[in-house]
């Protein structure tokens, strides 16, 4: 959502596209694939050069992730992610 938020901060919209027919001429816009985001925000420079081992760590989240069953990914995994989800949130 923070990728997106400055999405729209960048292209000075007010909201973000939501339904088909807004999509309709930015479909590169509709995604979950967080590099694509990044790259659309306009920050991808700023964080792949400051924030490398952030962006490396939750870039391959996935939306379907969050119906694996508890205890597929470690405990140190989580909280490494937590971790540099919430660095990067300040950053976007």
């Amino acid at each position: 959502m923070a990728l997106k938020a400055r999405i729209c901060a960048t292209l000075e919209w007010e909201d973000y596209p939501y339904t088909g027919g807004e999509f309709r001429d930015y479909q590169s816009f509709r995604t979950h694939d967080l590099d694509v985001l990044l790259h659309l925000s306009g920050q991808e420079k700023r964080i792949r050069s400051n924030f490398l081992p952030e962006w490396s760590a939750v870039k391959d989240w996935e939306p379907e992730a969050r119906y694996n069953p508890v205890g597929t990914a470690s405990a140190q995994d989580t909280r490494n992610m937590l971790s540099a989800a919430k660095k990067l949130l300040r950053e976007i």
